[in-house]
C-alpha cells in the first residue's frame, strides 16, 4: 500500500491525496477530487479520521492530528484503538450504519481531552468526526457538582429549621423557657448559615459574570482586620483561640473594605472550620514591599501541597467525603480569590496534611500611603 504525507500530520489514502476509497458498487474519485477533498478536510476545524474494514487507520485531517496527537505519518495502517488507548469499541457503527455522538476522554502530550465522536460505516470503512468538547464537558461537570453541593449544602440547615419549627408548633406548651430559646435559636443560625450559603451561590455567579461593583478607598488594615475577629469570634468554637498580630503604625491600603472584610471573614471561617481539634488561629498584617499582607493561619487539617492551585477552584472542597464531618459549597476560596484579583492583589496558600495551613492575601498600599515603615515580619 503507498502513502504519502497529506498535509501537517495527514496520512492521504492510497492513490494519493483522497479522503479514502470510494464506497463499494462506486468508480474510485478522479485523483484531482481526491486532492480537492484532502484540501478541503485541510482547512476543517473538526477531526476526520478514516479506517478501513480492519480498523487500520487510512487518513486523518490536521485537526484530527492535533485532537488525537497523530503527529506521524508512519502511523498509517495500525489500529486506532493501539494510537489512542482510550479509544472504544462503542464509537465503531457496525455494518452500514451511524452512531450518535458518544464523548470519550482522549489522553494526548498536550493533556486530556473531552472528544465528541461520530461514526459512519461507508462500506469499505468507518468514517469518524471528532470535534473538542473540552469546555462543554467541564461546564456540565461543574453543573453537576453545583447541583449536588447546593441541594446537600441547603438541605441541611433547611431540615434544621424545618425540625425545630414543628417542635415548638407541636410542643410549646410542654417546653420550658430554656428549651424554647434553644429551638429558636437554632432556627435563627441556621437561618444565618441558609442565608450565608444562598449569598456565596450568587455572588459566584456574578462574579462570572463581570456583575461587581468595587469602591476602592484608603482603609485601616489594622482596624479592619479586627473586625473580622470580632465578628468570627461569635461563632467560634470554645476550643478555637482567634489572635490578632499587627503593628500600630502601618499605612494605609487601597481596596474596597467591605469585599476585603468578606475575604478575611471566609479565611478565617475556613481556618476554624477545618480546625475540628481546636487549636489557634493568627490573623496578621505586615509590610511587605510596595504593599501589605494579611496572613491567615491556622494548625488544622491541611490539605496536599499538590493541590494548592485547586483550592480555588469552584466547589473544591479539602474534606469532599465529609469524613471530618466539614461541609460548606466550595465557594469560599474561589469568591476570595477573585475579589483579591479585581483589587488588583494577589492571593496564595500553603499547607501540608495535619499541619494546618496559611494563606496570604497582597494588596497594593494606598497612593497617598507612606511606604517605607518597618515590617511586622
Amino acid at each position: 500500500r503507498a502513502r504519502a504525507r497529506g498535509g501537517a500530520g495527514c496520512a492521504t489514502p492510497r492513490g494519493g491525496g483522497g479522503a479514502g476509497p470510494a464506497p463499494a458498487g462506486r468508480p474510485p474519485p478522479a485523483p484531482e477530487a481526491r486532492a480537492d477533498a484532502a484540501r478541503a478536510l485541510a482547512h476543517v476545524s473538526d477531526g476526520v479520521v478514516l479506517t478501513g474494514r480492519d480498523g487500520r487507520l487510512v487518513f486523518w485531517n490536521p485537526a484530527a492530528a492535533e485532537l488525537l496527537g497523530l503527529d506521524d505519518g508512519d502511523r498509517a495502517g495500525r489500529p486506532l484503538p493501539e494510537l489512542v488507548p482510550s479509544w472504544r469499541a462503542a464509537t465503531s457503527p457496525g455494518n452500514g450504519g451511524s452512531t450518535a455522538p458518544v464523548v470519550l476522554p482522549v489522553t494526548t502530550g498536550a493533556g486530556e481531552r473531552w472528544l465528541s465522536v461520530t461514526s459512519a460505516d461507508f462500506g469499505d470503512g468507518v468514517v469518524y468526526a471528532l470535534r473538542d468538547v473540552t469546555e462543554e464537558h467541564a461546564l456540565e461537570t461543574m453543573r453537576s457538582d453545583f447541583l449536588a453541593t447546593a441541594s446537600h449544602e441547603l438541605r441541611t440547615p433547611m431540615t434544621s429549621i424545618y425540625g425545630a419549627a414543628r417542635t415548638l408548633l407541636a410542643r410549646d406548651g410542654e417546653l420550658d423557657a430554656e428549651r424554647r430559646v434553644a429551638f429558636l435559636e437554632m432556627i435563627a443560625n441556621e437561618s444565618e448559615r441558609l442565608a450565608r450559603i444562598i449569598d456565596e451561590i450568587l455572588l459566584a455567579s456574578r462574579l462570572d459574570a463581570g456583575d461587581v461593583d468595587f469602591a476602592t478607598e484608603p482603609c485601616d488594615a489594622v482596624a479592619l482586620a479586627r473586625s473580622v475577629l470580632d465578628a468570627a469570634e461569635i461563632r467560634a468554637p470554645r476550643n478555637v483561640e482567634l489572635r490578632l498580630a499587627a503593628p500600630s503604625d502601618l499605612p494605609t491600603i487601597a481596596c474596597d473594605p467591605n469585599r476585603l472584610r468578606q475575604i478575611l471573614l471566609n479565611l478565617v471561617d475556613n481556618a476554624i472550620k477545618y480546625s475540628p481539634e481546636g487549636g489557634e488561629v493568627v490573623l496578621s498584617v505586615a509590610l511587605i514591599g510596595e504593599g501589605l499582607r494579611f496572613t491567615v493561619r491556622d494548625n488544622g487539617i491541611g490539605f496536599p501541597a499538590d493541590e494548592t492551585e485547586r483550592i480555588f477552584e469552584r466547589f473544591y472542597r479539602v474534606d469532599p467525603e465529609l469524613r471530618q464531618g466539614i461541609g460548606g459549597t466550595g465557594l469560599g476560596l474561589y469568591i476570595s480569590r477573585e475579589l483579591v484579583e479585581r483589587m488588583n492583589g494577589r492571593i496564595s496558600a500553603e499547607s501540608a496534611p495535619g499541619r494546618g495551613s496559611t494563606f496570604a492575601v497582597d494588596l497594593p498600599l494606598a497612593p497617598d500611603a507612606q511606604p517605607h515603615l518597618p515590617s511586622a515580619e
